[in-house]
Parts: C-alpha cells; sequence; structure tokens
C-alpha cells in the first residue's frame, strides 16, 4: 500500500470536499502578530530526542521509514496555551506537503496533527491559538484548511479554502472548485525562521522522488544557514548547465559548462589535438560552445576519454596551452571565474538571484570528488562573486 501523505492532500481534491469561505473562522486573526512556520524551521537540536523519538518513530509508517522524504528527527518548538509544544514534520510528498505531528512533553501528550507546506499560527499564553496549514496544489494553486484545539487536541474544522494566485476562479485541476485569493490576514506574513525568514521557501521544499540519481543533493539536506544551488528550483540558474548565455572576448557561449568543455577540443586542424589519428573528436570546438546542461557535460567526457588516450593533462584558450587540473589557482582557474562573472553581468536574472541568497552558504547540488581543483567549487565562485556585488 503506498504511503497516504504522499496522496492526503491530492485525495482532498480528487474527492471534491466541500471547499468552504472561512472568514468566520479567520476573522479573530486581525490585529494578531501571526507567524508563518515552514519545514526549514525544524531543526534536530530542538527535537527532545528523550521524550518524543519512540513515539514518533512508531507514527511512521513501515514503509515509509528508509524513503528520502521520511524525517521524525527535527522539530520546531513554539508556546502555545500555556505549554511549550513541538511540531515535528514525518514525511513529506514530492509537492512539499508534510505531515506534522504536534506534542508537548513533561508529560508527552500528542496534541493532533496538520498537512502542508507550512502553517500560521500565533503567540498566546492564555488561549491554544488557530492553526491554518497551507498545502501545496501547483505553482499557483493551493488549499488553507483551519485547525482548533478541541477536546484536548487540533482538529480541522469547516472545509478547504482553495487559493490561486491568479485570484478567484476555476481550479487548473479542471474540477468545479472556485478558487479564491490568498486572505488579506496571511499576506506578508514573516517566516518565523531567523536565518531564513527572507528566502523563498520553495528554496528549501523537501523533494521526494524515488527516481533521483545519486549523484544529486536535495534542498533539505542544507543546514541552518545553508541553501543548495538545486537545479529543481530557481537556483539552479547558478548551475554552470544553466542556459545563461554570455560573450567573452568576442565570442559567444551558451553556458559555462559550454564554455568549460570547449577548452578540451582541438582549436582547429593545425592543433596538435587534431592530428592525432588515435582519436576521433566527435564534435568541434565550436558546436561544443553552443551546449548546455548533460549535453556539454557528455561533449566534455568524450573528451576527456580523448585526453586520456593522448596521454595529455592540458587545455587551450586561445592558443594558450595550460595545466587542466590544479591544486591552486591556476589559468584555467582564471578563465572560469571569468566566464561565471560574464555570466553575471549580462544576466540580469542571475544577479537577481544570486543577491537574493544574502548570506546564505551556498552548496553544490551534487556530491563531486573529494579535495577537486578551486575551479570545480563554483558554489564558492559564487559567494566571492556576490561578496563583490554586495560591495558595490
Amino acid at each position: 500500500m503506498r504511503i497516504k501523505i504522499f496522496y492526503l492532500v491530492l485525495l482532498l481534491v480528487a474527492l471534491q470536499m466541500p471547499i468552504t469561505a472561512q472568514g468566520s473562522h479567520w476573522s479573530n486573526l486581525r490585529g494578531k502578530n501571526l507567524l508563518a512556520i515552514y519545514m526549514t524551521c525544524a531543526e534536530t537540536r530542538l527535537f527532545p530526542k528523550r521524550s518524543l523519538q519512540r513515539k514518533v518513530q512508531q507514527a511512521i509508517p513501515v514503509e515509509a521509514r528508509k524513503l528520502s522524504g521520511t524525517w521524525g528527527d527535527r522539530a520546531f518548538t513554539l508556546k502555545l496555551g500555556k505549554k511549550a509544544v513541538y511540531f515535528i514534520p514525518l514525511v513529506c510528498g514530492a509537492t512539499g506537503n508534510c505531515e506534522w505531528r504536534i506534542y508537548s512533553i513533561n508529560p508527552t501528550i500528542y496534541l493532533g496533527s496538520l498537512v502542508g507546506t507550512h502553517f500560521y499560527t500565533y503567540v498566546s499564553a492564555k488561549t491554544w491559538p488557530m492553526i491554518i496549514a497551507y498545502a501545496h496544489m501547483s505553482a499557483a494553486e493551493g488549499i488553507l484548511a483551519t485547525y482548533r484545539f478541541r477536546g484536548g487536541r487540533y482538529r480541522q474544522v469547516g472545509g478547504e479554502y482553495a487559493t490561486s494566485a491568479n485570484g478567484s476562479g476555476m481550479s487548473d485541476f479542471g474540477m468545479n472548485v472556485k478558487t479564491h485569493p490568498m486572505p488579506k490576514e496571511l499576506e506578508d506574513v514573516g517566516i518565523m525562521c531567523k536565518d531564513k525568514r527572507t528566502y523563498p521557501p520553495a528554496w528549501f521544499a523537501p523533494i521526494n522522488d524515488p527516481n533521483k540519481p545519486d549523484w544529486e543533493i536535495l534542498p533539505q539536506e542544507a543546514k541552518s544557514g545553508e541553501v543548495i544551488l538545486s537545479k529543481r528550483n530557481e537556483l539552479g540558474i547558478l548551475s554552470n548547465f544553466a542556459a545563461t548565455p554570455f560573450e567573452m572576448d568576442g565570442k559567444r557561449y551558451a553556458s559555462v559548462e559550454g564554455f568549460w568543455q570547449m577548452m578540451l577540443y582541438p582549436e582547429g586542424g593545425a592543433d596538435e589535438r587534431a592530428r592525432d589519428n588515435r582519436v576521433t573528436w566527435k564534435y568541434t570546438r565550436e558546436q561544443v560552445a553552443q551546449m548546455t546542461a548533460f549535453e556539454a557535460k557528455q561533449a566534455g567526457t568524450l573528451a576527456e576519454e580523448n585526453m586520456k588516450t593522448l596521454g595529455i593533462d592540458w587545455v587551450t584558450y586561445n592558443g594558450k596551452r595550460f595545466p587542466y587540473r590544479s591544486v591552486t589557482p591556476g589559468e584555467h582557474y582564471r578563465l572560469i571565474l571569468a566566464a561565471m562573472r560574464a555570466k553575471l553581468d549580462q544576466n540580469p536574472e542571475v544577479k537577481r538571484i544570486l543577491l537574493a541568497t544574502g548570506d546564505l552558504t551556498l552548496k553544490p547540488d551534487h556530491h563531486g570528488e573529494e579535495n577537486p581543483p578551486p575551479e570545480w567549487k563554483y558554489n564558492e565562485i559564487w559567494m566571492k562573486l556576490r561578496r563583490e556585488i554586495q560591495k558595490n
């Protein structure tokens, strides 16, 4: 049987449960200091392992315990009513929706569960505050559900409320469901977690992909103060693979990856690499310069095989030969840095997104070799460039 949480939100829509206006529930939110709590707010250091580990693990379906979207090892804590309450994400689906369990400790009490990518509430020392959960359905649509504390735990009240970034209308899912704008009470609510409050939640949204390649590092693997430069969201524009054309020394390149791999290819028929009949070059240097992503990477893999056959460890640029790999920054590093700077200067969206990362530590989205040459550490080069433009 498939894990129910992965389909729970979809079932809410598929069953066409009543989507009701909830103005009567939300009217008392006006004037409250609302907080938005995301998966990125949950930290392992806040999880009361001694008190909750056993109960939380028992709550996770057996078939989900070894999947990448399964957590149960971290928490976010907030004072609700007169108790410190722990919000613990258990299992997250591919759309970023998670099942959250709510507990208090000393003694351990289960206080209910909710489903969503994030939720809204406020701190109250007198009463158990309302919680509103947002479940992500698509890039533009979601569902709000209201939870109130009744009978000793949080329970959903009323139906779901469909929202859309496009305002009022009919759902893109093709069902007879009317969507609404996000309620005014929930607009511009600040994210509770200090180090991620100004960053788009999509950068950190958990991904549960059974077909994830072994090389990939997913967004949710970022530690506090970090962000993964994942190709699964807008941060992928900072990848060397991204189609971000730029000009350098009078020539146009389709991507940094194309520029990088181009240097492995012969610079015309007089190049000794082209004259050696032990190898065949599938592409020309000019063709590789116009490649992006995995196409460029594969062209580079073929070139590296030829280099191994020829017994060479150098590449060229504008007729100059230099080592391909160096322990310290050399000519190859200088050129990659220049290409990334050109990409930054000539693509406004690259600059916007890089600056939006603020002071987060940028981490690669793939596992690499140990102790690579410095230019392989593209995330560190981006932080260097970010410091430069922040100063200006």
